[in-house]
């Protein structure tokens, strides 16, 4: 068997084992409001580092914060400043061993620089861009591990698109992208998860593409694909701020779920957590309350070799890190769950 095809069948096996359930335990709070410029837009988290993509509440300078040992003792540097208009900014980071890929929107037109990705190993330099692709749009970017590029969706287009350093893998013109107009463009949010599945918030459904080969997802698209039940495809479209995160060795996906971005929210209602196969999970936080107030605007980022898992709060500038404690009984020598997790440490 493969080793895609290993962890997913083992995804499924973990998922079942869990009783349906999630827990989040806190490990540290990381308060970013004074080192950044406006907003929290999006974060990445390696275990180890930290780094957060700003949004802009007026014109000026929007870039990424990176806080280097978030949970010990967090140190801030930023880099890849860019001009911007009011109310944009960074809306998409995703990590990947010494790479950062980066999604901006700071005017509202197209630009090749609106997707980048980042060597971070040293002091920060861009590897690559977008070429000829000039993404539109406020969404998310993830790495494809079937690819190797980074994609991204294309907000209005109904397409995802990929690039790499060769240049562009999936253009908007050619390829099987052209998603069902009856579940909408508007995304603004995704992620892959290891088998290549794309999960992408449009609106404020949570859809999932399967992956079916390297250029390929699942079809006919039917309603089976939306996770999390919001079939109403119009639902959450003008709100920014729908985060995704696929958690591979737990089998499920954390979303928020963002109808409207008014204040007064409790984290507890709208942090959500479901299967990769649209089982229902329930979320439960260990030492932490989940009634503190949030404008819904939350963005993810799950760590698998220290299976912890980062979400910030747009509403209060703090970046929350959790351990996600595996499921009761799944820790045992040879069981499913330590070989994946095994195996996902040393890749």
């Amino acid at each position: 068997m493969s080793k895609i095809a290993t962890i997913v069948a083992l995804a499924g096996i973990t998922a079942a084992a869990s009783a349906q359930s999630i827990t989040l335990e806190r490990i540290n709070t990381v308060n970013v409001a004074n080192d950044i410029n406006g907003q929290i837009g999006s974060i990445a988290w390696n275990g180890t580092d930290l780094y957060v993509g700003e949004y802009a509440n007026a014109n000026g300078l929007v870039g990424v914060v990176k806080v280097a040992d978030a949970t010990t003792a967090p140190a801030f540097s930023r880099f890849g400043d860019q001009a911007t208009q009011a109310n944009r900014g960074v809306f998409g980071l995703d990590i990947r061993a010494g790479e950062l890929a980066v999604f901006h929107q700071t005017t509202g037109g197209g630009a090749a620089t609106n997707a980048q990705v980042w060597d971070i190993t040293g002091t920060p330099t861009v590897s690559y861009n977008a070429g000829g692709l000039n993404p539109t749009g406020i969404g998310g970017i993830a790495f494809d591990e079937v690819n190797g590029g980074a994609a991204f969706a294309q907000f209005g287009a109904g397409r995802f698109r990929q690039f790499d350093a060769a240049g562009d893998i999936w253009d908007g013109a050619t390829g099987p992208f052209n998603f069902d107009g009856q579940w909408g463009t508007a995304y603004r949010g995704m992620d892959m998860g290891d088998d290549g599945s794309i999960y992408a918030r449009e609106g404020d459904q949570l859809v999932k593409f399967t992956r079916t080969g390297a250029d390929t997802f699942m079809a006919p698209f039917t309603s089976s694909m939306i996770l999390n039940g919001q079939t109403n495809a119009a639902t959450g479209d003008n709100t920014v701020g729908q985060g995704v995160e696929v958690a591979d060795d737990f089998g499920v996906v954390f979303y928020n779920d963002r109808t409207n971005g008014a204040g007064g929210q409790l984290v507890g209602d709208v942090l959500k957590v479901v299967g990769t196969d649209g089982t229902a999970y329930a979320l439960n936080f260990a030492n932490s309350p989940a009634d503190f107030l949030t404008n819904a605007y939350l963005d993810f980022s799950y760590a698998p070799a220290t299976q912890t898992l980062a979400v910030s709060n747009f509403s209060s500038g703090r970046v929350n890190l959790y351990r996600v404690p595996p499921p009761p009984g799944a820790l045992g020598a040879g069981s499913d769950w330590s070989v994946l997790v095994a195996r996902r440490r040393r890749a």
